[in-house]
C-alpha cells in the first residue's frame, strides 16, 4: 500500500516573485548605470555687473492708521495724492493697516492702487495665537 502525500498547491503569487525580482534588479541597474547629472555643454556664463545696487527695488510700504491717515514710504499723503506718489516701476506694495480701520476705507485704497497699476498688494496681518488646552469661556 502506497501513501500519497498531498503536494502543496501553488498560488498565483508564487509565479510573480521571480518577475518582481527581475524588475527590481533592472531598476537598480538603470539607477546606477544611468546618467543623473545635467548636461554641461550648454553652460551659460552670466555677464559681470559693475553696479553695486541690487536690481530689484524693495516694495513700497503704505501705512494706514485707525483715523484713515496714509503714510507712503515715510511721507504723509492723502487718498487724492496717493496715485501721483506711486512710482511707475513699483508693481508690488505692502499695506500695513490698523485693525480698527473700516473695511470701506481699506477697499477705497485697494481700488485706487489697482487703478494705478499695482499688480500685487500684500496686506500685513498678525498671526492669531492658537489656544491649546481647556480654556475658560
Amino acid at each position: 500500500m502506497q501513501l500519497h502525500t498531498a503536494r502543496p498547491r501553488k498560488s498565483a503569487d508564487d509565479s510573480m516573485i521571480p518577475l518582481i525580482n527581475i524588475v527590481f534588479l533592472l531598476l537598480i541597474f538603470f539607477m546606477i548605470a544611468g546618467k543623473i547629472s545635467n548636461d554641461q555643454q550648454d553652460a551659460i556664463t552670466p555677464p559681470v555687473s559693475q553696479s553695486q545696487e541690487p536690481v530689484n527695488t524693495p516694495p513700497a510700504v503704505l501705512k494706514i492708521n485707525a483715523e484713515n491717515q496714509l503714510t507712503f514710504d515715510g511721507k504723509a499723503v492723502t487718498l487724492e495724492t496717493l496715485a501721483t506718489s506711486l512710482p511707475e516701476v513699483r508693481t508690488q506694495i505692502y499695506v500695513k493697516a490698523d485693525r480698527n480701520l473700516q473695511a470701506k476705507d481699506l477697499d477705497a485704497v485697494f481700488n485706487l492702487l489697482r487703478e494705478a497699476g499695482v499688480e500685487q498688494i500684500t496686506l500685513y496681518s498678525e498671526r492669531a495665537e492658537v489656544q491649546s488646552g481647556g480654556g475658560s469661556l
